[in-house]
């Protein structure tokens, strides 16, 4: 007997993806470029060599005039809590870090409206290295609250990062965000959330 999975759901090959990404993250920065109101994407990643990030970055300079910032989760930045980050987004991102190997058994994700959302790969795999699995939520409320509930979570319970080898960041573009991260040595940092499906 054979079973197709739903259409949103679907092994990518690596090469694909990026491209994938750049086209769901342009129609929604042409989205917003016309409503005009400042607005933040939620993003939770394996680190800055992921596909998304990837893709973000090759769209940097139309997110900032759209005025679209990024909130990033980060699960496994360096030693002493570094994380390496695209310079072309760090005027508009703002990162903080779960270290917990837990995590690793989430998927990557990104939350772009209240129905649009992209699911990534766990992100034990290492994304340049193997095909992957990837969901497109598109339309759909419920699966966008989900991701929205997943990301806040991580949020509550991160650390702010510590960025290297960059400029500081300042302020994001949207107003609605926390201010900019600043770094806090000594900090103390929450215990990290139990994993969500492991694919």
């Amino acid at each position: 007997m054979r079973f197709n999975a739903p259409p949103t759901m679907r092994v990518v090959k690596k090469e694909e993806k990026e491209a994938r990404l750049k086209d769901l993250i342009s129609g929604h920065i042409r989205a917003r470029a016309e409503n005009g109101a400042a607005s933040t994407l939620h993003l939770v990643v394996r680190s800055h060599e992921s596909p998304v990030v990837r893709a973000l970055t090759a769209l940097a300079g139309d997110l900032t005039a759209a005025r679209i910032a990024l909130e990033v989760v980060v699960s496994l930045p360096g030693a002493d809590n570094l994380v390496t980050w695209p310079d072309e987004l760090a005027a508009v991102s703002h990162c903080r870090t779960v270290s917990d190997v837990r995590l690793l058994d989430a998927h990557e994700q990104l939350w772009l409206d209240a129905e649009t959302v992209w699911i990534g790969d766990c992100m034990r795999r290492e994304p340049t290295k193997r095909d992957a699995y990837e969901c497109y939520g598109l339309g759909c409320r419920t699966t966008a609250a989900s991701v929205l509930t997943a990301f806040n979570s991580f949020w509550s319970k991160a650390a702010v990062a510590t960025r290297t080898g960059l400029a500081p960041v300042v302020k994001p573009v949207a107003s609605e965000i926390e201010p900019a991260i600043v770094t806090v040595p000594g900090a103390e940092q929450s215990p990290a959330p139990t994993a969500m499906t492991r694919h």
